[in-house]
C-alpha cells in the first residue's frame, strides 16, 4: 500500500467554477441558493512517486437548500506513473445569514483514490472551512479562500494533511 506521504494532496489548487454564487436580479451573493447548479474545472501541478503530475478536475453540484450544496467531483493525475484518479462526493454549507460581507463556509467529503500498478486504492475523509466573498458584483465574480484537512482512512504512519484551497467563481 502507498504511504500517506505518497498520496498526500498538499499544494494549492486553483479552480474556475461556474455558478456557485447566488444571483438575485442585480445582486450577487457568495453562496448557492436553493436550486442553483454548479460546475467547476480545476488544474494544478503536483509531484509524487518521483514524477511530476498535472492534475485536472471536474465537479458538478446542486444546492438543495439556501447555502447547502451537494457535489461530486473527479480528479485525474496526468503525466506520471502510476496513474492516479479520484472520485469525491462532498457537502458544503455557506453561513449566508451572517451579517458580514464575507460568508464563512464548512464542508465534509469523502474521496476514493484509484492508484494504478500494484498499489492499493486509498480512501480519505475531508473537512474544509473558509470564507467566500464577492470581488466584483458587476462582473459577477466571487472568490473562496480556506483550507482543508484530509484524513487517510486506512492504517498509516502519517495519516493526515492540511492544505490551502483557493477558487475564483463566475455566476450567471
Amino acid at each position: 500500500m502507498a504511504s500517506r506521504s505518497e498520496l498526500q494532496l498538499a499544494g494549492v489548487a486553483l479552480a474556475m467554477a461556474i455558478a456557485p454564487a447566488a444571483v438575485h436580479g442585480d445582486v450577487i451573493e457568495p453562496r448557492p441558493a436553493r436550486g442553483d447548479g454548479m460546475v467547476a474545472f480545476s488544474a494544478t501541478g503536483h509531484s509524487r512517486f518521483d514524477h511530476g503530475y498535472m492534475l485536472l478536475g471536474l465537479a458538478g453540484g446542486f444546492a438543495i437548500a439556501d447555502g447547502l450544496e451537494l457535489s461530486v467531483g473527479a480528479v485525474y493525475w496526468l503525466g506520471g506513473d502510476p496513474p492516479v484518479w479520484s472520485v469525491s462526493p462532498r457537502a458544503r454549507y455557506f453561513f449566508w445569514q451572517v451579517p458580514i460581507e464575507y460568508k464563512p463556509y464548512v464542508g465534509l467529503g469523502f474521496s476514493h483514490w484509484f492508484v494504478g500498478d500494484e498499489l492499493d486504492d486509498v480512501n480519505t475523509a475531508v473537512a474544509r472551512a473558509g470564507m467566500a466573498g464577492v470581488i466584483s458584483p458587476r462582473a459577477r465574480l466571487s472568490f473562496e479562500a480556506g483550507g482543508a484537512a484530509e484524513l487517510l482512512l486506512q492504517s498509516c504512519d502519517d495519516c493526515w494533511a492540511i492544505y490551502p484551497e483557493f477558487a475564483l467563481s463566475v455566476a450567471f
